[in-house]
């Protein structure tokens, strides 16, 4: 995803304007299709573990419709809507929205993973020894979800029903079990969950479009460097 085509792609529909950022939820609502739509749901039990600390589960319930992602979370809930191009996130309780375009994290990721290349390269050039973990090309691919050029760099290895992706010696991703086969364009709908709201590698998640299941288990190692460098 070239930072250029993405620029351009915004440029040429910014004239579009499906919804406001100050719109209320009644706005939202109001200019939303709400005929019966067809949607993948399924629940996420997920237990964070971080060295030092006490384990953390949390449950989420998604639900993956051909114009919409939604996450009913714990935490509170987030709508990634594509009839409107915006994306909306609110907590139960509160009377607060925060609106916010669809292109917005998908241009701060590319821009984010362009910084980190220039900043690897500067540090190369002056012979640090001890660079950040998070300026190896796997682990802000990964933490960021986007690659400049499509490439592989995981190693498989499966067993069973269990499939294991290896960075060196280091397991990174463990796929296990399938829960459900996709239909029609499930599989893509998941991908872009998992591209959205985990930190799963692009390798993986071609992977899986292509095995077109629901996956029982999905063991993922965060950056230690990023701040929710966790196994999910």
């Amino acid at each position: 995803m070239a930072a250029t085509a993405l620029c351009a792609a915004s440029l040429a529909q910014a004239a579009d304007v499906r919804a406001y950022p100050d719109w209320s939820s009644d706005q939202v609502r109001a200019a939303r299709p709400n005929s019966p739509s067809t949607a993948l749901v399924f629940d996420v039990q997920s237990t964070v573990r971080m060295e030092g600390r006490p384990d953390k589960a949390t449950h989420e319930t998604v639900t993956l419709a051909p114009s919409f992602i939604f996450v009913d979370a714990d935490d509170g809930e987030t709508l990634d809507d594509g009839a409107l191009c915006r994306t909306f996130a609110w907590v139960r309780g509160k009377p607060t929205l925060h609106s916010e375009s669809c292109y917005a994290v998908p241009a701060f990721r590319t821009f984010e993973l362009a910084n980190r290349e220039v900043l690897q390269r500067v540090m190369e050039g002056f012979k640090v020894k001890d660079a950040p973990l998070a300026l190896a090309p796997y682990w802000r691919e990964s933490e960021l979800g986007v690659q400049r050029t499509a490439s592989d760099p995981l190693v498989k290895v499966k067993t069973g029903d269990e499939v294991d992706y290896r960075l060196g010696a280091e397991t990174v991703v463990r796929v296990s079990g399938s829960a459900i086969p996709f239909q029609s364009d499930e599989a893509r709908r998941f991908v872009k969950f998992a591209a959205l709201h985990t930190q799963l590698h692009p390798q993986v998640r071609r992977d899986l479009q292509v095995a077109s299941a629901l996956p029982q288990t999905l063991e993922i190692v965060a950056s230690p460097c990023s701040k929710n460098a966790a196994r999910p």
